[in-house]
Formats: C-alpha cells, sequence, structure tokens
C-alpha cells in the first residue's frame, strides 16, 4: 500500500468508527435519534430517505474497493500535491463531524421525526454551520474523489452528495414548520453549510 491509501484507510476508518460508536452510544441511552427511510406522512420524503441509505452504503463500499484497486482504473492522472489536498479534505471532514458529534451530543437527530418535540442547537460548530454532521459526509467524499478518481467512486459520491443535500432541504423546512420565526432567524445568521462572517438579515 501507499502513503494515499495508507492514510485514507486511517481517515475512513476513524469517519465511520465516530459513526457507530455514536449509534452504540444512542442505543445504550435508548435514545431514538435515526428516523432515514421510515414511514413518513409525506411518501417523496421517505422515497428520498430511503435512496439516501442505499447510495451511501453502495458509497461506502466503492470507497473501500477504491483504496484497494490499481491506480490504471483512475480517469485521470492527478499530481500527487492534488491528491495531498484531497487527504486534508478528508481530515477536515472527520474534523466537522467530530465537532458536530460533541455539539450535538444527545440531540441528535437523523432525518425527520415528525411526531418529536425539537430542540434548536446553533452553539459550537452550529454557529458556524447549520448541517455540519451532513458537511462531513460531502468533505469525505469530495476526498476521496480527489485522491481515488475512478468512475465508479465518482458517480456514486455524487448521487450521495445530491442526495444528502435533499435531505437537507426537507430537513430544514421541517425545523421551520416546528420552530418559525426561531428557525428564521438563526438561518438568517448561519449559511447552510459555512459561514465565514456574519450575515445581516438575509435569508438564504
Amino acid at each position: 500500500m501507499n502513503i494515499f491509501q495508507i492514510i485514507s484507510t486511517i481517515l475512513l476508518s476513524l469517519f465511520y468508527m465516530m459513526y457507530f460508536i455514536n449509534i452504540c452510544r444512542m442505543k445504550i441511552k435508548q435514545i431514538h435519534f435515526f428516523s432515514l427511510g421510515k414511514k413518513k406522512e409525506f411518501k417523496k420524503t421517505m422515497i428520498i430517505e430511503r435512496i439516501l441509505i442505499v447510495s451511501c452504503i453502495i458509497t461506502l463500499m466503492i470507497q473501500i474497493y477504491s483504496i484497494i484497486i490499481n491506480e490504471n482504473t483512475y480517469i485521470m492522472n492527478l499530481p500527487n500535491w492534488i491528491r495531498i489536498g484531497g487527504l486534508i479534505i478528508l481530515f477536515l471532514g472527520n474534523m466537522m463531524f467530530l465537532f458536530s458529534l460533541i455539539t450535538m451530543k444527545d440531540n441528535l437527530k437523523i432525518g425527520i421525526y415528525e411526531k418529536e418535540e425539537v430542540k434548536l442547537i446553533d452553539y459550537g460548530i452550529y454557529s458556524f454551520s447549520r448541517n455540519p454532521y451532513y458537511l462531513g459526509f460531502y468533505l469525505l467524499y469530495i476526498g476521496f474523489i480527489i485522491v481515488f478518481p475512478n468512475v465508479l467512486n465518482i458517480i456514486f459520491s455524487i448521487i450521495s452528495i445530491v442526495f444528502i443535500s435533499k435531505e437537507i432541504k426537507q430537513e430544514e423546512g421541517f425545523l421551520f414548520e416546528k420552530l418559525n420565526d426561531t428557525y428564521i432567524d438563526y438561518k438568517n445568521k448561519v449559511n447552510r453549510y459555512i459561514t465565514l462572517y456574519k450575515k445581516k438579515n438575509k435569508s438564504l
């Protein structure tokens, strides 16, 4: 294995280790936090969530496959300095994901809980991004595309990113319905993905 395969394996393992440790922690505490793909009032929402689950699982399998396969499968020969940039993006994805888990703690909800009360978290990493949890996945996928630019990795990473963006819009619409002016105020201050400066009375 070369240095790109080794570092990518470590970062990918750390990312999903955090993911599954959090799942186990929430289950031990009997906290229901994952509702993706479960029965919803609106069928379109359920369909999008189920496609998202399938695409993310396939993308993970392809990421593992991408680490193993030969470089001759790449559709372009990127210079090492660009691929190093991809590793940095992977690392940033891990950090974004970690900080979102630390900030949310037991308040993390994945998917739409139509009948449950919603609590807005607007501090920590959530004071700079409305969706740092999903942004962590974006950075993971983008980093992998740069480090391992094979056709399958590119296609399924893009599909996963598209359906994550659809899920984000659905969840934000749900938060608006639940929190109304409170969420509008938060939305006016913090961008959907990253806020480099505080906004003034501007809605996305």
